[in-house]
């Protein structure tokens, strides 16, 4: 009884906590895309070696961000880029990853200086996720753009293709990495060992000490040691 009441209050807990981060109301999901932006321009401002490019704030139906892809010998006289333009959504992309992994921190019952370090590891990890997507959308965007003439031959294009199909766009793969990053960051190998005991314990019955009556055991009787 007392495991069950566990599971509902983490379910609970859960549930309200990620509905709220989802909404639009908190104001949260916009700093998530200032932080996310800030992120990407420092990582991917200068790509390779040609490359340049930045993330912008800007709204439409499907997208909060925009990528001006150039590259460096496309430099205009009035210190502008030419550029083409590609929307992308950082909630997609990220935010709502963040907000399902936080949601099962803050669930899971631990003290609050665990849950807080679990929160800084785990913000990491799963940002070093989202951007390693970024990366791959970007490679993506530039087999499209003909003007730059950047990851242009065949081969790379089809590499990059093979990537942006089955690891930077699909959605539902992203639930399964913050699952292994909520059980890695939130628990230690004690928690393990605690839940491994739990478990033997419901799995072995318990055992009596009190003497066996030789006229009713027929197990007994027939019970012979091994040479």
């Amino acid at each position: 009884m007392k495991n069950f009441l566990i599971i509902i209050k983490f379910l609970l807990i859960f549930s309200i906590t990620y509905v709220v981060l989802l909404l639009p109301q908190t104001g949260i999901d916009r700093k998530y895309e200032n932080f996310f932006r800030n992120i990407g321009n420092k990582l991917f401002g200068n790509f390779g070696k040609e490359g340049v490019l930045m993330l912008k704030e800007e709204y439409g139906e499907g997208y909060d961000t925009r990528i001006y892809l150039s590259k460096k010998s496309l430099l205009q006289k009035n210190n502008d880029y030419k550029a083409e333009i590609f929307p992308i959504n950082s909630r997609r992309i990220g935010y709502i990853s963040t907000a399902f992994l936080f949601a099962l921190i803050l669930a899971t019952p631990l003290a609050l200086k665990r849950k807080l370090v679990a929160m800084i590891i785990g913000l990491f990890l799963i940002t070093l996720y989202a951007m390693l997507k970024l990366r791959v959308l970007i490679l993506h965007f530039y087999t499209l753009t003909k003007t730059t003439g950047l990851y242009q031959l065949p081969d790379e294009k089809k590499s990059i293709e093979f990537w942006s199909d089955f690891f930077a766009r699909p959605n539902t793969p992203v639930y399964y990495v913050v699952i292994i990053v909520w059980i890695a960051v939130s628990f230690s190998k004690k928690d393990f060992q605690k839940l491994n005991g739990s478990l033997m314990q419901l799995t072995t019955k318990p055992y009596s000490n009190a003497p066996v009556n030789n006229k009713k055991s027929v197990s007994q009787k027939h019970f012979k040691a091994k040479k």
